[in-house]
């Protein structure tokens, strides 16, 4: 923290901020199994004060969640028709968050603040107005496949672009359309 650029991030302030949002968001992210990005943006996003960092520092951030959710909940112990299903949406997710990547770089950063705002509204609106129930059974068949490769890459898209892992939206997606 050597000179300091006003940055709520490099004052005490901040830390303690950060601290206080950070537990919450925490055990919302452990019950949930999901990264939390859409829950510690704003947050990143005052303390940090650049767009580009909150997204930078969210994806850090929700890769270590995500990697302590899986070891925690004992991810491979899955049966293994969910774990084929899980990494369905890897091989597609990678490319498309490469391209959310690519073209976050291009977006001024307006675009991006009214991106990042309209996918909180749509997580808090889909949290609020939509009740997840589960589903009926799991098929792997062609359109399934297909299917999970296409959300896998759409919500790769919507990881780089914005640093969210996208957990919010992947979940209703196993639930409602693969029956998980």
């Amino acid at each position: 923290m050597g000179s300091s650029s006003g940055l709520l991030a490099e004052r005490r302030l901040g830390l303690a901020i950060g601290g206080l949002f950070a537990l919450p968001i925490g055990l919302l992210s452990g019950f949930t199994g999901v990264g939390g990005g859409e829950y510690r943006a704003p947050v990143l996003l005052a303390l940090l004060g650049r767009v580009r960092w909150t997204i930078a520092a969210n994806l850090f951030i929700g890769l270590s969640v995500g990697l302590f959710n899986v070891i925690f909940r004992q991810a491979w112990t899955l049966p293994v028709e969910y774990l084929g299903l899980a990494l369905l949406f890897v091989p597609s997710s990678l490319p498309g968050a490469y391209i959310g990547a690519r073209i976050t770089k291009r977006l001024s950063t307006s675009v991006l603040k009214g991106l990042l705002a309209g996918i909180l509204i749509a997580t808090g609106l889909r949290l609020i107005l939509f009740e997840v129930r589960t589903g009926g059974s799991l098929s792997f068949d062609l359109p399934s496949i297909v299917l999970a490769l296409v959300l896998g890459f759409a919500l790769g898209i919507v990881s780089g672009l914005l640093g969210v892992a996208g957990g919010e939206y992947r979940i209703p997606a196993l639930i409602f359309l693969f029956g998980v």
